[in-house]
């Protein structure tokens, strides 16, 4: 509840959360009305389960610019397992790939901050940067939007 509550008057231009399916209608509940749930379909995971496996992840968005090119609210991007050849690899890491998508889904812009509250890995600030530089180098002038 206190995270929500300080995203909410900490980041007026916006933020987003990732969750389980199974804490979903808890968190959803706390945030704004226009928040919006995107899922990112990760894909099943060879492990020995009773139950379902989550193949998904909602990802909880608020804020943002308006965006100059579409964008889907949905990212399939199927993962076995967290990479291995990661340095820092940690269970929940997202990938370049999902930064890249959450970076469309703000409509966000070279130069635009990133508060990483949970760096884990360093993983999404460090994708973060990366696109930042990218989108600087491909506008030119960095008044483009990411696409």
């Amino acid at each position: 509840m206190e995270l929500v509550a300080r995203l909410v008057r900490d980041f007026p231009d916006g933020w987003a959360l990732s969750t389980s399916s199974s804490a979903l209608r808890w968190v959803l509940a706390l945030c704004p009305a226009d928040a919006r749930v995107c899922p990112w379909v990760r894909g099943s995971r060879r492990v020995r389960a009773h139950r379902p496996l989550n193949a998904w992840e909602p990802l909880i968005v608020w804020g943002g610019r308006e965006v100059v090119e579409p964008v889907d609210d949905v990212l399939t991007l199927a993962i076995a397992s967290r990479p291995r050849s990661h340095p820092d690899a940690l269970v929940g890491m997202k990938p370049p790939k999902f930064v890249a998508w959450l970076w469309r889904l703000w409509g966000a812009r070279p130069g635009d901050e990133l508060a990483d509250l949970y760096p884990g890995s360093r993983a999404v600030s460090h994708a973060w940067r990366k696109l930042s530089q990218l989108e600087r180098e491909y506008s030119g002038d960095g008044s483009r939007a990411a696409s």
